[in-house]
């Protein structure tokens, strides 16, 4: 028997519980002297027995592999008239196993001597016991070698075997939940320490959702990501103490439907259990929130493989691992941010004379490389002085912002509107010709000059427009168009 305990201790370490389940029958088969070991072991998601190891002869393993019974098949048997020395021993004539339907395996009949030879029709088991009392698998042992009922010392060195078995089981699967979430954190570190701030936000979080599907055992990993603050969406009203665990939020998609019948959350779930651990058609959402307190994104997490309610060293994870991705978002909208700025006037979210430089430039080049025609136009707001003065500040920033989106919903996606300075704007329009550039600035200046609202100041604008084959570069066009739009200016007021 000492051989056998040895022998679980070495396996223990390297092998997966289908080997070690292995182990343990064929220690107490050969230490013990019993032909047939067979091992129950508890499934949380479905609240049953299974049969996952059989060691013994084929008709016993054709018998009872894979066979799962609920605990009520098994408490008849696991009674306290059958206890004996931490066993229990059903003997010959105790129990109907018809009767009772227990999906049992047993031996042809030999012939019995007296009453101490051991019968087909009985049966020892031992409880595997988990640390908080609940049962974790049955062992259980039948036709010993020696043909007869075991002793007292025998049935003790049992017992002893499975105390060991369950710690052992025990052991195993704390080593391999602790394996799983080292490779997961390590999988996520490499991830978090590439440089992503310069790649789409979709793209880091789609590495995020394949990353917690390889490493964290779920088949489904969606993320809804929000343009603007998501604290006003319907998914945020799921995001409520009551369902709140390690900062991730677990709820069912009954009460979820409750809360937010607007929120899409996907499909009913196809990893459902039935045991009081197990799935069942649950939503686990990880909020992603900016330092600020805004509600970037939430990573909806379902289909378990294990089909079990996620334990609570999954969640705290998944929250460090949100809470990693929300930093990282945070730093790629900032870098966004600043990219768009620097491009764009802040004011008006027309192109910025940084842009329109670039533009033209790259307008230009193209006309000259493929013989083709651009038009620049530029225009400034007659009198925008006085609008300042009369109206204030504030009315002149709405006559800015007003004028920008008169030019941005007048032009096709092509071309390009900008502006280069205090109350100054250019448009370029790609391969347009002078009657077609001619019909978007009247549309424009007819636009700006109807008021939007009663006392609103109407807007007037002069616009010089000078069309190009590329054949000049692009500093001498910005300076012909700035000419046309004076000429337009100086005809305009001496009318």
């Amino acid at each position: 028997m000492h051989a056998g305990l040895l022998e679980l201790a070495s396996i223990v370490v390297t092998a997966d519980q289908s080997q070690l389940l292995d182990a343990i029958a064929r220690t107490v088969s050969e230490a013990l002297g019993w032909e047939t070991v067979v091992l129950n072991v508890y499934r949380p998601a479905w609240d049953d027995y299974e049969v996952q190891t059989v060691h013994g002869s084929a008709a016993a393993r054709e018998a009872l592999l894979g066979e799962a019974t609920p605990w009520s098949t098994w408490a008849p048997l696991i009674a306290d008239r059958f206890e004996h020395r931490g066993a229990y021993l059903v003997r010959h004539g105790d129990f109907d196993w018809e009767k009772d339907r227990v999906v049992s395996y047993q031996p042809e009949p030999g012939d019995r001597v007296d009453a101490e030879t051991w019968h087909p029709d009985e049966a020892l088991f031992v409880v595997l016991r988990a640390r908080d009392g609940s049962v974790s698998g049955v062992l259980s042992v039948d036709e010993p070698v020696s043909g007869r009922l075991p002793s007292d010392d025998e049935i003790d060195a049992l017992v002893a075997i499975a105390a060991h078995a369950e710690a052992a089981l025990r052991h195993a699967g704390e080593t391999a939940d602790v394996k799983r979430l080292r490779a997961a954190l390590e999988h996520f570190h490499e991830i978090f320490s590439q440089d992503r701030q310069s790649a789409p936000a979709e793209e880091m979080l789609d590495a995020v959702a394949r990353g917690m599907c390889e490493t964290l055992g779920f088949e489904r990993v969606e993320v809804d990501m929000f343009e603007q603050d998501g604290r006003g969406t319907p998914v945020a009203r799921l995001l409520a103490a009551p369902y709140e665990r390690e900062g991730c939020y677990l709820l069912t998609a009954a009460t979820a439907a409750e809360l937010a019948p607007e929120a899409d959350l996907g499909p009913p779930s196809q990893r459902s259990g039935r045991g009081p651990r197990a799935w069942r058609d649950h939503r686990l959402l990880v909020p992603l929130f900016a330092t600020t307190g805004e509600l970037l994104a939430v990573i909806r997490v379902g289909e378990p493989v294990d089909r079990l309610l996620p334990s609570a060293e999954i969640i705290q994870a998944l929250r460090v691992i949100g809470d990693q991705a929300a930093s990282h978002l945070e730093s790629i909208n900032r870098l966004r941010e600043l990219r768009y700025l620097a491009n764009h006037d802040f004011l008006t979210g027309l192109g910025n004379r940084r842009a329109f430089t670039n533009l033209l430039e790259a307008e230009t080049a193209r006309a000259a490389r493929y013989k083709s025609r651009f038009t620049l136009a530029l225009c400034d707001i007659d009198s925008f002085k006085e609008v300042n003065d009369r109206y204030g500040h504030p009315a002149g920033d709405e006559v800015l912002r007003r004028t920008a989106r008169i030019m941005e919903s007048s032009l096709r996606r092509s071309d390009g509107a900008f502006r280069i300075g205090g109350d100054e704007f250019a448009i370029i329009l790609v391969e347009a010709t002078a009657e077609a550039t001619r019909e978007v600035t009247d549309r424009i200046e007819v636009a700006l000059s109807t008021p939007e609202r009663d006392g609103d100041p109407a807007i007037r604008v002069s616009f010089g427009a000078i069309s190009s084959n590329g054949e000049e570069d692009a500093e001498h066009l910005l300076r012909r168009a700035d000419e046309a739009m004076y000429t337009v200016k100086r005809a305009r007021r001496e009318a």
